[in-house]
Protein backbone atom coordinates (compact mmCIF):
# COMPACT_ATOMS: atom_id res chain seq x y z
CA UNK A 1 0.00 0.00 0.00
CA UNK A 2 2.99 2.48 0.85
CA UNK A 3 3.91 2.55 -2.83
CA UNK A 4 0.44 3.14 -4.24
CA UNK A 5 -0.32 5.98 -1.86
CA UNK A 6 3.48 6.82 -2.54
CA UNK A 7 2.36 7.06 -6.53
CA UNK A 8 -0.85 8.96 -6.15
CA UNK A 9 0.03 11.57 -3.10
CA UNK A 10 3.61 12.25 -3.84
CA UNK A 11 3.63 11.90 -8.00
CA UNK A 12 2.89 13.97 -10.40
CA UNK A 13 0.88 11.66 -12.06
CA UNK A 14 -2.35 11.10 -10.34
CA UNK A 15 -3.31 7.83 -12.49
CA UNK A 16 -4.03 3.92 -11.05
CA UNK A 17 -1.69 2.65 -12.95
CA UNK A 18 1.75 4.31 -12.71
CA UNK A 19 1.05 4.20 -8.59
CA UNK A 20 0.32 0.58 -9.22
CA UNK A 21 3.56 0.04 -9.95
CA UNK A 22 5.40 1.96 -7.75
CA UNK A 23 3.31 -0.09 -5.53
CA UNK A 24 5.25 -3.59 -7.27
CA UNK A 25 8.19 -2.15 -7.13
CA UNK A 26 8.10 -1.03 -3.40
CA UNK A 27 6.73 -4.82 -2.37
CA UNK A 28 10.10 -6.36 -4.81
CA UNK A 29 12.18 -3.66 -3.00
CA UNK A 30 10.79 -4.45 0.70
CA UNK A 31 9.79 -8.36 0.56
CA UNK A 32 11.21 -9.97 -2.16
CA UNK A 33 14.62 -11.32 0.02
CA UNK A 34 12.38 -13.02 2.21
CA UNK A 35 9.05 -13.90 0.58
CA UNK A 36 9.54 -13.57 -3.22
CA UNK A 37 6.17 -16.06 -3.94
CA UNK A 38 4.03 -13.59 -1.71
CA UNK A 39 5.59 -10.40 -3.70
CA UNK A 40 4.14 -12.28 -6.99
CA UNK A 41 0.91 -12.98 -4.85
CA UNK A 42 0.60 -9.81 -3.94
CA UNK A 43 1.07 -8.38 -7.46
CA UNK A 44 -1.18 -10.52 -9.02
CA UNK A 45 -3.81 -9.38 -6.94
CA UNK A 46 -3.12 -5.74 -7.15
CA UNK A 47 -4.02 -6.20 -10.92
CA UNK A 48 -7.71 -5.90 -9.64
CA UNK A 49 -7.36 -2.47 -8.93
CA UNK A 50 -8.95 -1.25 -12.29
CA UNK A 51 -8.70 0.59 -15.30
CA UNK A 52 -4.68 2.11 -15.20
CA UNK A 53 -6.08 5.24 -16.62
CA UNK A 54 -8.42 6.62 -14.21
CA UNK A 55 -7.12 9.55 -12.36
CA UNK A 56 -7.68 9.25 -8.48
CA UNK A 57 -9.00 12.21 -7.06
CA UNK A 58 -6.62 13.79 -4.06
CA UNK A 59 -9.25 16.20 -3.04
CA UNK A 60 -12.38 17.01 -2.99
CA UNK A 61 -13.08 17.84 -6.71
CA UNK A 62 -14.21 21.25 -7.51
CA UNK A 63 -17.44 22.18 -9.62
CA UNK A 64 -16.72 23.76 -13.11
CA UNK A 65 -18.33 26.67 -14.36
CA UNK A 66 -17.94 26.51 -18.72
CA UNK A 67 -19.19 28.83 -20.68
CA UNK A 68 -19.34 28.41 -24.52
CA UNK A 69 -22.08 29.33 -27.15
CA UNK A 70 -25.03 27.18 -26.74
CA UNK A 71 -25.29 26.53 -30.68
CA UNK A 72 -23.29 27.28 -33.79
CA UNK A 73 -23.20 26.96 -37.65
CA UNK A 74 -21.53 24.45 -39.91
CA UNK A 75 -19.47 26.85 -41.26
CA UNK A 76 -17.95 27.96 -37.93
CA UNK A 77 -14.37 27.18 -37.46
CA UNK A 78 -13.97 27.40 -33.52
CA UNK A 79 -15.32 27.02 -30.30
CA UNK A 80 -14.46 29.30 -27.73
CA UNK A 81 -14.90 27.89 -24.17
CA UNK A 82 -14.28 29.37 -20.81
CA UNK A 83 -13.46 27.31 -17.53
CA UNK A 84 -13.83 28.75 -14.31
CA UNK A 85 -14.05 27.99 -10.69
CA UNK A 86 -16.26 30.48 -8.43
CA UNK A 87 -15.53 33.34 -10.86
CA UNK A 88 -11.88 32.35 -11.13
CA UNK A 89 -10.20 31.44 -14.40
CA UNK A 90 -9.49 27.96 -14.20
CA UNK A 91 -5.80 26.65 -15.95
CA UNK A 92 -4.69 23.67 -17.08
CA UNK A 93 -8.43 21.88 -17.82
CA UNK A 94 -8.21 19.90 -20.62
CA UNK A 95 -11.46 20.42 -23.15
CA UNK A 96 -12.46 18.01 -25.76
CA UNK A 97 -15.26 18.28 -28.41
CA UNK A 98 -16.41 14.72 -29.87
CA UNK A 99 -18.85 13.26 -32.20
CA UNK A 100 -17.91 9.78 -32.91
CA UNK A 101 -16.74 9.08 -36.21
CA UNK A 102 -16.24 12.75 -37.30
CA UNK A 103 -14.21 14.47 -34.87
CA UNK A 104 -12.05 15.06 -31.53
CA UNK A 105 -10.28 17.95 -30.97
CA UNK A 106 -8.72 18.44 -27.27
CA UNK A 107 -6.76 21.27 -26.20
CA UNK A 108 -5.20 22.80 -22.60
CA UNK A 109 -7.07 26.52 -21.08
CA UNK A 110 -4.59 29.08 -20.94
CA UNK A 111 -3.84 31.10 -17.56
CA UNK A 112 -6.95 33.70 -18.29
CA UNK A 113 -9.43 30.08 -18.22
CA UNK A 114 -9.78 29.84 -22.31
CA UNK A 115 -9.14 27.74 -25.55
CA UNK A 116 -10.09 28.00 -28.94
CA UNK A 117 -10.99 25.08 -30.36
CA UNK A 118 -10.32 24.57 -34.26
CA UNK A 119 -13.09 23.03 -35.93
CA UNK A 120 -13.34 21.61 -39.23
CA UNK A 121 -15.98 20.24 -41.88
CA UNK A 122 -19.16 20.47 -39.36
CA UNK A 123 -21.95 18.31 -40.02
CA UNK A 124 -25.07 19.45 -38.51
CA UNK A 125 -26.33 17.49 -35.21
CA UNK A 126 -24.83 17.39 -31.82
CA UNK A 127 -21.25 17.58 -30.69
CA UNK A 128 -19.94 16.70 -26.90
CA UNK A 129 -18.46 19.38 -25.27
CA UNK A 130 -16.24 17.99 -22.05
CA UNK A 131 -14.18 19.35 -19.36
CA UNK A 132 -11.76 17.31 -17.04
CA UNK A 133 -8.90 17.87 -15.05
CA UNK A 134 -6.91 16.86 -11.68
CA UNK A 135 -8.99 17.11 -8.56
CA UNK A 136 -11.39 18.54 -11.18
CA UNK A 137 -15.34 17.69 -11.29
CA UNK A 138 -15.93 16.58 -15.05
CA UNK A 139 -18.21 18.35 -16.78
CA UNK A 140 -19.79 17.07 -19.85
CA UNK A 141 -22.06 18.84 -21.89
CA UNK A 142 -23.21 19.72 -25.55
CA UNK A 143 -23.71 22.28 -28.87
CA UNK A 144 -25.49 21.76 -31.36
CA UNK A 145 -23.98 22.91 -35.12
CA UNK A 146 -26.75 23.64 -38.05
CA UNK A 147 -28.31 26.78 -39.23
CA UNK A 148 -28.41 30.01 -37.22
CA UNK A 149 -30.66 33.44 -37.87
CA UNK A 150 -28.02 35.18 -38.26
CA UNK A 151 -24.08 34.01 -37.61
CA UNK A 152 -20.57 35.91 -37.54
CA UNK A 153 -17.83 34.05 -38.20
CA UNK A 154 -13.80 34.96 -38.19
CA UNK A 155 -12.20 33.94 -41.56
CA UNK A 156 -9.59 36.24 -42.64
CA UNK A 157 -7.92 39.98 -42.34
CA UNK A 158 -6.71 42.43 -45.11
CA UNK A 159 -4.85 45.22 -43.74
CA UNK A 160 -4.88 48.10 -46.88
CA UNK A 161 -2.50 50.73 -45.72
CA UNK A 162 -1.26 52.27 -48.93
CA UNK A 163 -2.53 55.81 -47.76
CA UNK A 164 -5.54 56.06 -50.56
CA UNK A 165 -8.72 56.38 -50.12
CA UNK A 166 -9.69 55.69 -46.44
CA UNK A 167 -6.67 54.28 -45.51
Amino acid sequence: FQGVAEGVLNRSDPRAGPALTLGKLHLFQNYYDNEPNKVAIWSAWNNLMGDPATAIWTAVPRVLTVAYPAAITSGANGLPVTVTIDGLPQAGALVTVFRAGLTQVSAVTGADGRVNLPLVNLVDGEYLVTVTGRNLKPYLGGVNVGDLVASVNYFSVVVNDDNIGSS
